[in-house]
């Protein structure tokens, strides 16, 4: 009978630790799915002003009284190779040049999150959380260059951290 009890208390004790594991799993999750999505921001619908809505007023606004090619703009030139618009022939009406201080969405950051907490039934967040704080605590600073064309439509020139 004493050997039972014991083996039913084993079973029920594993599940409540199961269960516990299981409850405890998500917010890293949570802490990393937090954040600006630019590629939203910067979709080929967006307009002058819902940037400025999303990000706010930009740093630097060009316009030009006739449209230049892009490798024409000094500031275009002066951005690394990688960083470089691939069409330095193409013409733009001006360009906005913005500074973007926060957290960047970043789903792969909550891909990672989620991997850890399916695959360790949980335990892993013991891992994950302190490093979703850091991921959220470091200051992200992005430079977001967008052209637009006669009729004002946006392009997204380029986009790049830390200037």
């Amino acid at each position: 009978m004493k050997e039972k009890f014991r083996k039913i208390a084993s079973q029920v004790a594993m599940l409540l630790l199961l269960a516990m594991m299981l409850s405890n799993s998500g917010c890293s999750l949570l802490i990393t799915s937090q954040g600006k999505d630019l590629e939203a921001i910067l979709s080929s619908t967006a307009t002058r002003q819902s940037i400025q809505r999303e990000i706010g007023a930009p740093i630097n606004s060009v316009t030009y009284t006739n449209p230049i090619a892009l490798g024409d703009i000094p500031e275009i030139k002066a951005l690394s190779l990688y960083q470089q618009p691939t069409d330095l022939d193409a013409l733009t009406a001006g360009y906005d040049d913005y500074l973007y201080k926060g957290i960047v969405y970043d789903p792969n950051a909550g891909e990672a999150s989620a991997m850890i907490d399916g695959e360790t039934f949980g335990l892993g967040e013991l891992f994950a959380f302190p490093l979703s704080l850091q991921y959220i605590a470091a200051e992200k600073k992005r430079n977001i260059f967008t052209g637009y064309g006669i009729h004002q439509e946006v392009t997204v020139l380029a986009i790049f951290a830390d200037r």
